[in-house]
């Protein structure tokens, strides 16, 4: 019996000098669990640029669709750090090189609340628009259009002006009549293809449609009694407006800056008496003049002289 008895009890000795190192083996599995660090998510997306902060390394995205983490986003910004890799039309770039209205593809992790981007791919806005001349500088290579039809790239410019930009790689299509790019003038259609990089649009073909058909059958009947004139960043639209006899012009502005519309010449505004906004208008505001003597009418923004137009007044 005691021989038995000093048996069990060393083996019950044995037992509680190994259970801490079990529960110590047991803690340091778990401890080595907790301390796995967590999984970053990712994100992957498709938009439109709407914004570019240069100072902030970041992209703005509009038209969001992508995975779960941007899912149900309709814009988000997007951080552009050392190591993203950018590319724009299929060549490596920079961020200076990504511009408001391209579509972008934007891979990354979400740190905190930033997405910050590892890739990012973007293609220039390609614009094809429909729309009459009405000016040209062939000196600056610049037409100014009003904009008939656009697809959604330039749709904004529906029934406005917009300034085209074209160089040397620019293909020209003429047409019977119109046998230079010097013909290329107020009164021609043409239709443009290209692509816009933030403010410019900047075309890689311009097919001439040919002169607009002027109405043979146009009576003083037909004359408008009222025209509207919207002041904008880019100048007064449109710039020509045709009216009969005693009707009224209305000016509104458009654009944030301040505007002044007034007779020529700058700056007495005594070419036509009484044509003269005062002080000016700020946004939203508009200015009206009765027309009673016919004639044609020059006028200008007496805060921005380059933007310029004018009223024909006919019985």
């Amino acid at each position: 019996m005691n021989k038995l008895t000093q048996i069990t009890s060393t083996m019950v000795l044995a037992s509680l000098l190994m259970a801490p190192v079990a529960f110590a083996d047991n803690d340091s599995k778990e401890n080595r669990s907790s301390n796995k660090p967590a999984k970053a998510k990712k994100f992957e997306l498709t938009g439109v640029v709407f914004a570019v902060d240069s100072t902030a390394n970041t992209v703005t995205v509009k038209n969001v669709k992508g995975n779960k983490v941007v899912r149900g986003k309709t814009e988000v910004v997007v951080m552009v750090v050392t190591d993203t890799k950018i590319t724009k039309n299929g060549k490596a770039a920079i961020l200076a090189d990504i511009k408001i209205r391209d579509t972008v593809q934007a891979r990354g992790t979400l740190d905190g609340e930033k997405l910050v981007a590892t890739k990012l791919n973007a293609r220039s806005a390609k614009f094809e628009l429909t729309g009459d001349v009405v000016s040209h500088d062939t000196s600056a290579k610049k037409i100014t259009l009003t904009v008939k039809t656009a697809n959604k790239i330039a749709r904004e410019f529906k029934t406005k002006q917009l300034v085209i930009t074209y160089n040397d790689n620019t293909k020209i299509v003429l047409k019977k009549g119109i046998v230079s790019l010097a013909d290329i003038k107020t009164g021609v259609r043409v239709n443009v293809k290209g692509v816009a990089e933030g403010d410019a649009w900047i075309a890689s073909r311009i097919a001439v449609l040919g002169k607009i058909k002027q109405s043979t059958n146009t009576t003083n009947t037909e004359v408008k009694t009222t025209a509207k004139v919207e002041i904008t960043e880019n100048g007064f639209v449109p710039p020509t407006v045709t009216i009969k006899k005693g009707g009224t012009v209305t000016w509104e502005n458009e654009a944030t800056a301040l505007a002044w519309p007034a007779s020529d010449p700058h700056p007495a505004h005594t070419g036509l008496a009484g044509f003269d906004a005062g002080l000016g208008l700020v946004k939203d505001a508009t200015y009206s003049f009765i027309f009673n003597t016919a004639g044609t009418f020059g006028y200008h923004d007496h805060l921005n002289v380059t933007h310029t137009g004018t009223v024909k007044v006919v019985e």
